[in-house]
C-alpha cells in the first residue's frame, strides 16, 4: 500500500527530521571515509542510514590494522590499538535505525518490517507498507495508487545523488543508495564518490 503525506503535516515533520538526519549522516560518513581512507562501504546492519558493516579501499589497507571480511572488504582489527581507534571513529557516526523510520507513522514492526520511504518530491513524502502488516496509518496521510506514487517519486535512474536520498526499502524494493545486495542479505555497497 502506497501513501503520501504533505511535508508540512505532522507526519511530514517527522519524516523531515529523519531526512535532515540522513543528510547529516551522509556528510559524516563521507568525512570519516576521507579521514580513514576508504572509498566505499556497506551500511550497518539493522539501520536505514549510517553505520558500517565493511569498508572498501582503492588500495589494499594495512593488514596489521584491518582484516579482510569478504572479497575486497575490510574491517578494523579489534586486537590492535589502531584498529580500536578506527572502530571508535566509525561507531561515533550518526545513524537512523529501522525503528526510528517506522515510528514516523507509529509502526512498531522493527527490525524485520521496514516501511518504504521516498523523499525526492518537493511537496510530499511517500511511504510504503505491506497490506498484511497491522499498522494504523496517520490521518494526515493519503493512500495513492502505485502509478501516482511512481509519478510523484520518479526513480532517479543513473543520476548521481548528492545528499538528497531516495530510499525505498522494506519488502517492496531495495534501497537505491544503501540497500540489500544479493550477497547473503548484506547491505549493498554505498556508491558514493568522495
Amino acid at each position: 500500500m502506497h501513501f503520501i503525506t504533505k511535508k508540512t503535516s505532522e507526519t511530514g515533520k517527522k519524516f523531515q527530521a529523519i531526512s535532515e538526519k540522513a543528510d547529516a549522516i551522509l556528510k559524516a560518513d563521507k568525512a570519516v571515509a576521507k579521514e580513514i581512507g576508504f572509498e566505499q562501504w556497506r551500511g550497518g546492519y539493522w539501520l536505514v542510514w549510517g553505520g558500517f558493516s565493511s569498508l572498501i579501499f582503492k588500495e589494499k589497507p594495512d593488514e596489521k590494522v584491518f582484516k579482510k571480511v569478504n572479497g575486497n572488504e575490510w574491517l578494523p582489527r579489534m586486537n590492535t590499538k589502531a584498529g580500536k581507534g578506527i572502530q571508535a571513529k566509525l561507531d561515533a557516526t550518526p545513524r537512523v535505525t529501522i525503528d526510528e523510520l517506522n515510528q514516523c507513522i507509529g509502526f512498531d514492526g522493527a527490525p524485520f518490517k521496514t516501511i518504504g520511504f521516498a523523499q525526492n518530491n518537493k511537496e510530499y513524502f511517500g511511504f510504503i507498507v505491506d497490506e498484511k502488516w497491522d499498522v494504523k496509518i496517520p490521518k494526515d496521510c493519503e493512500e495513492v495508487t502505485v502509478s501516482k506514487y511512481n509519478e510523484l517519486f520518479k526513480s532517479v535512474g543513473k543520476k548521481k545523488l548528492k545528499t538528497k536520498l531516495h530510499i525505498t526499502s522494506g519488502v517492496f524494493a531495495s534501497r537505491r543508495i544503501k540497500g540489500r545486495s544479493n550477497n547473503n542479505n548484506r547491505p549493498a555497497v554505498a556508491q558514493i564518490r568522495l
